[in-house]
């Protein structure tokens, strides 16, 4: 798995999580079962136009959430995918919010994705601390998916093979998913 960290010693602690983490799927504690999946924070943030944007206009809709900062270039080499993303099931009910953190201030944020030409095709809003910790962010890139009804479905961090086609699979799942 590779992606931008914020500590040295994530070998370590990515040892830990996979114990921690075989050990719960072994036990049955990270069902995808609706009642079990953890709400979305609820938060209020500032999109790149200094417009307000609610988590509760997600509502209704599968939400993939990209926690991503500017600096870090596996999640901006997500841009593209999430893209396609976007346009391909944005009539089925589903759309990306770009969440960015670690990445200073809104003219910061604007003038990075300028600079680079990111080509967002997609909402952007800028988190802080609260939010990352909210979400439990570890490392970049992080993303999750949500449900129609609110609930993280997946978080998934890091970049590895298959992650991309993971994450398309439970889009398209959740989306043909009867409600």
């Amino acid at each position: 798995m590779l992606g931008c960290t914020r500590s040295k010693p994530l070998f370590a602690a990515l040892s830990v999580l996979v114990a921690v983490g075989l050990a719960a799927s072994a036990e049955g504690l990270f069902s995808a079962e609706p009642a079990r999946l953890p709400p979305l924070p609820s938060f209020e943030l500032k999109m790149l136009d200094g417009s307000g944007f609610s988590s509760q206009s997600l509502a209704g809709k599968v939400v993939l959430i990209d926690l991503w900062a500017t600096w870090c270039k596996p999640c901006v080499e997500d841009i593209p995918h999430w893209n396609r993303l976007q346009q391909r099931y944005h009539q089925q009910g589903f759309t990306v919010l770009g969440i960015t953190v670690q990445s200073g201030w809104v003219s910061d944020i604007q003038e990075e994705i300028e600079k680079y030409d990111f080509k967002i095709e997609y909402p952007v809003v800028v988190g802080n601390e609260e939010i990352e910790e909210a979400f439990g962010v570890e490392g970049f890139p992080t993303a999750f998916l949500v449900t129609r009804d609110g609930k993280i479905y997946q978080k998934y961090t890091g970049q590895y093979p298959k992650r991309r086609a993971e994450i398309e699979a439970d889009i398209e799942k959740l989306l043909w998913q009867k409600e």
